[in-house]
């Protein structure tokens, strides 16, 4: 509630956004404006949930996220 921005250079690392498509308190837009923030933009990937799919959709969100890793385990 209390972070505010700031403005800087792009990081470097990729960047991977989640989102619930029933969240009240972000859009899809807000979500997408984290790519001004990383040289590499994942995207998004929005499920069927409220603000709080961590706790509503942990598994689906760990999937999501052991997908975006697979690649660069070795």
């Amino acid at each position: 509630e209390a972070y505010a921005h700031q403005p800087g250079a792009p990081i470097e690392c990729p960047v991977r956004v989640f989102g619930g498509e029933e969240d009240r308190e972000f859009t899809l837009k807000q979500h997408e404006a984290w790519s001004e923030l990383s040289k590499q933009f994942l995207g998004v990937r929005m499920m069927k949930a409220g603000h709080f799919f961590l706790h509503d959709r942990r598994s689906l969100l760990l999937e999501w996220i052991s997908d975006d890793l697979a690649p660069h385990i070795r």
